[in-house]
Order: structure tokens, then sequence, then C-alpha cells
């Protein structure tokens, strides 16, 4: 039994959610949010208005917080279940 095209958009939008959840509210480091921004790590640490937290002796950058910082709004309308230390 094939499934109702508005069934298979609450799938997708479902899908799509989980999956901008984990990518703008993983605690990323400075070398993997250089990666994913696609630029070297030297620009990440040149940048003093990125927001970040440290995690004992390393800095942490929550993605959505350095896209909101850099002018870019993803749309990302669900809070992150993660604990910053302090």
């Amino acid at each position: 039994m094939p499934m109702a095209e508005e069934d298979l958009e609450k799938i997708a939008d479902m899908v799509c959610r989980r999956i901008e959840k984990q990518l703008v509210c993983k605690p990323l480091g400075v070398a993997e949010l250089a990666d994913f921004l696609g630029v070297e790590k030297s620009w990440v640490y040149g940048r003093r208005d990125l927001p970040f937290f440290m995690a004992g002796k390393h800095k942490r950058f929550m993605v959505k917080d350095v896209l909101e910082a850099l002018g870019y709004a993803p749309g990302f309308k669900g809070g992150c279940d993660v604990e910053r230390a302090a």
C-alpha cells in the first residue's frame, strides 16, 4: 500500500529536523569547526567574535552559535540539549 504524499512529507521533515539538530548541536573543536566552515584552523583562532566555551583546556564551538555570529541564520528552531562546561 503506497503512502500518501502528505505522510511522506511529514517523515521527511522529521528526518531533516533530526539531522539538523545533530549537526548544529554538536560541540566542535577548532579543527572540526575549520573543516565544517571550509577554512584554515588559523582563521578560527584569529576570529575573536566566534562564541565558544571551554572544555578543560580546549575551545568548543556550537555550530548554531557560530553560524548566527557570522550572520547566517540556519532557521533551526529546536533547542540544543547540551550542557556546557562552566
